[in-house]
């Protein structure tokens, strides 16, 4: 993704056309032409930034990513059986998702149907 976005951004400032867009925005925002260089060196600072917490951020992402796929993967299963008590025994991931009523649920059902299946 970042080397795309970097290709995209290089390219279409590095070429004539990318160039000359580049001119004609700057002039059409009415930017005086001595300010062009520090624009330019602004604009790239910003991307860098940006592209630098983005890196930064991409566990957290990774990690929010995961939790949802998990629980709407518990979620799914209990409506295919609702009397799975594997499935309930899922309490674990409502704990380390900090949802303590959630988790106290899944354990009393698997408890509750454990007993039952006795």
């Amino acid at each position: 993704m970042q080397s795309i976005l970097t290709l995209l951004t290089a390219g279409g400032t590095l070429t004539k056309a990318g160039q000359t867009a580049g001119k004609q925005t700057l002039k059409a925002v009415k930017v005086p032409e001595p300010y062009w260089q520090e624009l330019g060196a602004g604009v790239a600072f910003l991307l860098l930034l940006g592209l630098l917490g983005l890196r930064q951020s991409l566990p957290q992402i990774s990690i929010w990513y995961t939790d949802r796929a998990l629980e709407n993967y518990h979620e799914r299963v209990l409506e295919l059986d609702a009397d799975n008590a594997t499935a309930h025994f899922w309490g674990r991931l409502y704990e380390d998702l900090q949802k303590p009523d959630e988790a106290r649920t899944q354990y009393q059902y698997a408890i509750a149907l454990s007993n039952r299946l006795r």
